[in-house]
C-alpha cells in the first residue's frame, strides 16, 4: 500500500496538472510534491523538445549551477546510462542508479565524475510523457550518505509521470496572451564555455521574450551543434515564449582558423506556421488519424473529399472531427483554423 504522503502528493500533482500554471511553474510545484515523498538533495524538472529531446528549460528548486551545467553537458554530449532518450523508449520510464549493475555504474561518467564527485548518491530519472510523446523529464539525486530509493518511492515517481506529462502538454498548448509581433530573425554567437559573446538586436529581443529558465535551450542547441555538426535534426529545437508564441532555434558551428576559439551561430526565429500547426495538433492530444483529418480540413477539403481520400465512412470522419473540436476547444472549422493560426480571440 502506498504511504499517506505518497497518496496525498499524487492527488495534489493530479490537481497541479489540471491547473493553469506555466510549464516552469508546473514543474516547480510538482518537484515540491516529489520532495515530500522521496526526499532528494539535488534536482528538479526539465522541459524537453518533443522531437529532439534536447532540454529547453529547467525548473530546479534546489539549484547548484555548476553541477547543473555539468549534467547538461553530459546529457547532450556524452554516451551514458539512463539518458532521457533511452527512458523515453521504456514501458516504465523511470530508472535509478541503484538498479545499475556495478560494471555499468563504473563506466558511467555521470555517476562517477559528476555525481560521486559532488557528494551525491542514488539518482532517480524519469521522463514525463503523454501517450507516446515526451514533454519533460526529471532527475532527483540524494546525498551519498542517504539510503537508495526504495521500491515504493520508485513506484510513486512512475505513477505520477503520465499526469505530469499531460499537464505539461496542456500548459504548452495554452494560447497566446498577446498577438504575435512581426520580428526579424535574430542571430547570436556562443563560445565553447556557452557564453553569449555577440548578438543582434533582434536576437536580444527574442531572448527578452523567453522565460529566463528557458535560456538553457540556447546552451543545449549549441552543445548539440558542437557535438554533431552534420546532423541537422539535432541542431534544431523549439521553445515556447512567455507570450505563448513558439520560437525555433537552429545552430551551426562557425568556421574559424586553427587555434581560434570555437564559436557556434544560433539563429532565433518564429516557428513556421506549418510546423506550428503540427506542434499544436500534437499538444492538443490529437491522434495520428485526427491530425491527418485536421490537416485536410485546414487545406479546404470537403468532408466528402476527406472521407474518400482516407477511405473511411462519413460517420467515422464525423467522429474524428467531433473529437478534434473537443480536444482543441472549438465548435467549428473556422474556429479551428483561427486557433491553429494564432488568431483566436484572447481568453478563449
Amino acid at each position: 500500500m502506498p504511504s499517506a504522503p505518497a497518496v496525498a502528493a499524487r492527488e495534489t500533482i493530479a490537481k497541479i496538472a489540471r491547473s493553469h500554471l506555466t510549464p516552469h511553474e508546473l514543474l516547480a510545484e510538482v518537484a515540491v510534491q516529489i520532495q515530500n515523498v522521496i526526499r532528494f538533495e539535488h534536482g528538479g524538472g526539465l522541459l524537453l523538445d518533443h522531437a529532439t529531446l534536447l532540454p529547453t528549460g529547467r525548473a530546479c528548486p534546489y539549484p547548484h549551477p555548476a553541477l547543473a551545467n555539468s549534467l547538461l553537458r553530459n546529457e547532450v554530449l556524452t554516451p551514458d546510462v539512463h539518458k532521457f532518450a533511452e527512458l523515453a523508449r521504456q514501458p516504465v520510464p523511470v530508472a535509478t542508479r541503484a538498479q545499475l549493475a556495478p560494471e555499468a555504474e563504473a563506466r558511467s561518467v555521470r555517476m562517477g565524475s559528476i555525481l560521486t564527485s559532488a557528494g551525491l548518491g542514488d539518482e532517480i530519472r524519469v521522463v514525463f510523457r503523454a501517450g507516446e510523446t515526451v514533454w519533460g523529464a526529471g532527475s532527483f539525486t540524494r546525498g551519498a550518505d542517504t539510503p537508495p530509493y526504495d521500491e515504493e518511492q520508485i513506484r510513486f515517481v512512475a505513477d505520477i509521470a503520465e499526469d505530469v506529462g499531460r499537464g505539461l502538454r496542456a500548459s504548452l498548448a495554452r494560447r497566446a496572451n498577446a498577438a504575435p509581433r512581426d520580428r526579424a530573425p535574430g542571430v547570436l554567437l556562443v563560445d565553447e564555455h556557452l557564453e553569449i559573446v555577440s548578438e543582434t538586436p533582434a536576437a536580444r529581443s527574442w531572448r527578452a521574450g523567453m522565460e529566463p529558465r528557458s535560456l538553457m535551450a540556447i546552451h543545449a542547441i549549441a552543445l548539440s551543434s558542437m557535438h554533431d555538426p552534420e546532423n541537422e535534426r539535432t541542431r534544431r529545437t523549439r521553445v515556447r515564449l512567455m507570450t505563448g508564441e513558439w520560437l525555433v532555434l537552429t545552430a551551426a558551428p562557425m568556421a574559424t582558423r586553427p587555434g581560434d576559439p570555437q564559436l557556434t551561430i544560433v539563429t532565433l526565429d518564429r516557428l513556421p506556421q506549418s510546423e506550428r500547426v503540427r506542434l499544436l495538433l500534437r499538444l492538443h492530444g490529437l491522434s495520428a488519424r485526427e491530425r491527418e483529418v485536421t490537416q485536410l480540413l485546414l487545406q479546404g477539403f470537403t468532408t466528402d473529399a476527406i472521407a474518400a481520400r482516407l477511405l473511411i465512412s462519413r460517420n467515422t470522419l464525423r467522429s474524428h472531427v467531433k473529437s478534434t473540436f473537443a480536444k482543441v476547444g472549438v465548435t467549428s472549422r473556422p474556429e479551428l483554423m483561427a486557433v491553429l493560426a494564432g488568431d483566436a480571440p484572447r481568453g478563449r
